[in-house]
């Protein structure tokens, strides 16, 4: 997986194969309000080590596109994605082939 600049990112997106997920207009900073301030403070890199996803990343913020990979244990995955408003967000849907996924409670910012 390459950043916006064309570079690998390092250390590699873990998984058997990704997933990448490009907004446009898009970004972390609520950019209605002067100064701009973030709407998304969370990880831009994390491991839920979950029964098909292995790792999130945010690989691109930067004038007005958002893009982040999943990187899944498996080839051949048929994901959905879903955009949706109040409050705006992307649902993925990402199956975990028939075992429950286990997660602690979620935390959500912004």
């Amino acid at each position: 997986m390459l950043n916006p600049q064309g570079v690998p990112v390092q250390p590699p997106i873990a998984g058997a194969a990704r997933i990448q997920i490009t907004m446009f207009p898009a970004s972390s900073f609520d950019l209605s309000v002067d100064p701009a301030v973030p709407s998304y403070t969370g990880p831009s890199r994390f491991a839920p080590d979950l029964p098909s996803v292995v790792e999130l990343m945010q690989v691109e913020n930067f004038e007005a596109t958002m893009a982040w990979v999943i990187g899944v244990r498996n080839f051949g995955l048929t994901a959905t994605a879903q955009a949706f408003t109040g409050p705006t967000r992307i649902e993925v849907d990402v199956p975990h082939g028939g075992t429950p996924a286990v997660t602690l409670a979620p935390s959500f910012t912004g």
